[in-house]
């Protein structure tokens, strides 16, 4: 296939177009024929070698971040058909949008909105504000509502994390979840109350968190103990999200 390699890191001059070998099919993986690909500032972070000690990538390379294009499946893949059109951000490890096919977990991906099309969905800032929230008709629960947010925050941190280090800042955030405040309480006995008991009990931890905990995580990443510490945001939420994408919490994944 056709793809846009690195061989070397350094500036523009070192990515060249060329042909490569078609990426590895794996069983839980959907092939995607790339119709658009998004360009941004973490690509241009990555040629010019700014996260070689932390995402050791072997060279040579193929960029890209943001994938819209139809789709062949793998043989365990269950939420997606032959054909789809889908849009993706690709895990870290597993980039390559600039190529004519990608391979990526179905874990990785959506469904493209109809009101999308296929480069708006790759560079969703060109897209017109309405059509930017058209994905928002894939949320059928508040618990995937709450997985989309926190994995949003592990990567806006991740973006911003470089930009800060160059003034001497490091990026720590903590999202607590299922946490005892008051507004919890509310929750739980309120008329969300069962789901939200639910949550907790298909949870690792199978309790709620207290606001000392989470302040505990704060000194610690704050204090001298935490200064090697950057670009994470740091989650609290027992487990819940790990029980969302390998247990059994009951309001998952459309049921």
């Amino acid at each position: 296939m056709k793809a846009f390699t690195l061989d070397r890191y350094g500036s523009a001059d070192r990515v060249r177009a060329g042909e490569v070998p078609d990426p590895e099919l794996r069983e839980d993986d959907i092939l995607v024929q790339t119709h658009a690909a998004g360009v941004n500032l973490l690509d241009s972070d990555i040629r010019n070698g700014e996260f070689k000690r932390i995402l050791p990538y072997r060279l040579p390379l193929i960029l890209g971040h943001a994938v819209a294009g139809g789709s062949r499946i793998g043989s365990r893949v269950r939420r997606f058909n032959p054909g789809d059109e889908v849009y993706a951000r690709p895990a870290d490890g597993r980039i390559g949008a600039f190529s004519e096919f990608i391979a990526i977990n179905e874990d990785d991906l959506a469904i493209k909105p109809n009101a999308l099309s296929m480069e708006e969905a790759a560079f969703p800032r060109r897209a017109t504000p309405r059509a930017r929230l058209a994905w928002l008709d894939q949320v059928k629960d508040s618990l995937h509502a709450y997985q989309l947010s926190k994995r949003g925050n592990s990567l806006r941190v991740m973006a911003e994390a470089v930009r800060w280090g160059k003034r001497g800042a490091r990026i720590n955030p903590i999202s607590p979840g299922i946490v005892m405040t008051p507004l919890a309480k509310d929750e739980l006995t309120g008329p969300r109350g069962e789901g939200y008991r639910r949550m907790i009990e298909g949870s690792v931890a199978k309790r709620v968190g207290t606001p000392d905990e989470v302040g505990a995580v704060g000194a610690l990443r704050m204090g001298p103990d935490g200064g090697f510490i950057t670009d994470t945001d740091f989650l609290m939420d027992g487990g819940t999200t790990a029980a969302y994408w390998y247990g059994d919490v009951a309001e998952v994944r459309g049921q």
